[in-house]
């Protein structure tokens, strides 16, 4: 008797999974109609997580769900190849750049970069953006700026514990942002960009999707609360917003509406300059003040020239 009755709730425990699963694929083929009056919400923040650069590894692949999923690097020696990939690249910068002593003085400023971690930017893009920014940081030191280094990814592909929440409860349509938002520190104002920080930018698990919104407007709350007279925050990205869970049950344009709409209010307070660097992408069609790499070997003469720009542009402003 005990053996049949088992036997029966294994057989409905697999039916529910089956069917469940079965909704999950429908779900995820019947992408919503846009509607672009849709006002931006989300479904759930509670596992969204704001780390650390250096515990990103540790603390995602301690997850039970996570490590399901992929997230676990099994073979370390691939973060370390990407690593020492990075570092040479780093070398090669230095080296063809010339010293910043000729250069202006930027005691009152403080320039923060926000580095879009999405899925595309996996092996060469994110190894010379790692590069990149590491020669930038020194140089604007250098100046006497102060700078910050802040990335942002997903918990997971496909909306993570965020969307599972969503297939096992009452699945609302257009549920709002439908995934687990990973920001990540990698160098707070009044610190120097730590080499164990620097490294967990080459993570391999780290890079998954990209909500831009709402990682912009998280960077402008940290650069609000430095007391600097003049502040900047510079995005570093290689394409459009893009979470497959929020846009199947939302449509294509939420998250670039949403984005959109952040760049908007940033641009007409003016309060903080603005600016973005392209990862063989045009980020023109977003920011006002920009520039665009189109080859890997060009990014940190797009990182200098928005720099160069944008501290222009506030001594323009204060003749």
């Amino acid at each position: 008797m005990a053996q049949d009755l088992a036997s029966v709730a294994i057989a409905v425990f697999f039916l529910y999974l089956a069917v469940a699963w079965s909704r999950r694929k429908r779900r995820r083929n019947d992408c919503v109609p846009d509607r672009p009056e849709q006002p931006y919400s989300v479904y759930t923040k509670e596992f969204d997580l704001a780390l650390r650069a250096r515990d990103v590894p540790s603390v995602l692949s301690a997850d039970p769900f996570l490590n399901g999923k992929g997230w676990t690097l099994n073979d370390p020696s691939v973060w370390r190849r990407k690593v020492a990939t990075a570092q040479d690249i780093a070398a090669a910068y230095e080296q063809s750049w010339p010293s910043t002593e000729q250069e202006d003085r930027l005691d009152d400023w403080a320039i923060c970069f926000l580095v879009d971690q999405s899925g595309s930017m996996r092996d060469e893009p994110i190894a010379h953006v790692a590069a990149a920014l590491s020669l930038e940081v020194k140089r604007l030191l250098k100046r006497g700026a102060r700078t910050s280094v802040l990335g942002f990814s997903t918990v997971g592909w496909h909306g993570g514990k965020a969307r599972q929440k969503w297939l096992f409860s009452d699945q609302p349509g257009r549920p709002g942002r439908l995934c687990a938002l990973l920001h990540v520190t990698y160098q707070e104002f009044n610190e120097k960009l730590e080499q164990e920080d620097w490294e967990a930018m080459l993570h391999p698990d780290l890079l998954r999707e990209n909500v831009d919104g709402e990682a912009l407007a998280w960077a402008l709350r940290r650069v609000e609360g430095d007391a600097s007279l003049r502040r900047a925050l510079i995005v570093v990205s290689d394409g459009a917003p893009v979470d497959d869970a929020t846009l199947t049950h939302n449509g294509t344009g939420y998250l670039e509406r949403h984005l959109q709409s952040v760049i908007r209010g940033i641009e007409a307070d003016e309060q903080i300059l603005l600016g973005a660097v392209g990862v063989g992408f045009d980020v023109g069609r977003y920011y006002a003040m920009s520039e665009s790499a189109t080859a890997l070997d060009d990014l940190p003469a797009a990182l200098h020239t928005v720099v160069t720009r944008m501290t222009a542009q506030a001594t323009h402003r204060s003749v």
